[in-house]
């Protein structure tokens, strides 16, 4: 899902800054705020840079939907 970077808005860059520099990020958003293609963002940032990193949620359908929008397995937090 390689994403273009220039098209991001700047609270979706400064999302992305913000996990690569973090060890635990944590994205909210309401729905419509571009959640999936900031998640998409950081995840093709973090192939980039050869950085491993797991996909939490805190419910099933929550880990779900994420895995449907990026294509990489996600748990719940429990599970994880």
């Amino acid at each position: 899902f390689p994403v273009t970077i220039l098209t991001i808005l700047e609270e979706q860059e400064d999302a992305v800054v913000n996990c690569i520099s973090s060890k635990i990020s944590i994205l909210t958003g309401g729905p419509g705020t571009g959640k999936s293609f900031t998640l998409k963002a950081i995840l093709s940032v973090l192939d980039l840079l050869g950085k491993t990193y797991t996909l939490t949620a805190p419910t099933g359908r929550a880990a779900q939907k994420m895995m449907d929008a990026t294509g990489v397995e996600a748990r719940t937090i429990h599970r994880a």
